[in-house]
């Protein structure tokens, strides 16, 4: 857009509208309105960037959650404070982007996923010292509302959502 064509009052007016500030010449008006539209633009294209599909590599994404449950099941001494959790995940890919959380996988005592051969989904048991509103957090990642609307207690998980 060519804003010099525009009056003061006008681009004082878009300026509002977009909450920068209104104050100075009109070439330092201009300015910041064309400075405004490059950085948007940079993020529209840093958005799109993000948003272009990566192949999954399943080699990797099974050897990592192998690894973890082999880590994670031999854990006969398990601490009092630590608490059993399930919860279901739309994907095995779901369950590994949470396992490249340290902290979230360095808080766990146990962890065992379940596959159904017949569907994606799969469900997941873990022993973890964090409280479910923590592992709520860790859950939250992109699309993974299945995990967190399912994330229960052992003893009160059901595999459904709770939403």
């Amino acid at each position: 857009m060519n804003y010099s064509d525009k009056t003061v009052v006008q681009l004082k007016a878009m300026l509002k509208e977009r909450g920068l500030s209104t104050a100075g010449l009109k070439a330092g008006l201009v300015k910041r309105l064309e400075k405004d539209d490059e950085s948007k633009k940079e993020q529209v294209e840093k958005d799109d960037d993000s948003k272009k599909e990566h192949p999954i590599n399943w080699k990797q994404i099974d050897e990592k959650i192998a690894q973890v449950e082999k880590e994670k099941s031999n854990s006969f001494t398990i601490p009092l404070d630590f608490k059993k959790y399930n919860f279901r995940a739309e994907t095995k890919y779901d369950v590994y982007q949470v396992l490249q959380n340290k902290q979230f996988v360095d808080g766990l005592a146990y962890f065992k996923m379940t596959a159904d051969p017949m569907f994606p989904d799969v469900d997941v048991e873990i022993t973890s010292c964090h409280s479910l509103s923590q592992l709520q957090k860790m859950l939250k990642i992109p699309d993974g509302h299945v995990m967190v609307e399912s994330l229960n207690y052992e003893e009160k998980y059901t595999g459904e959502r709770w939403f």
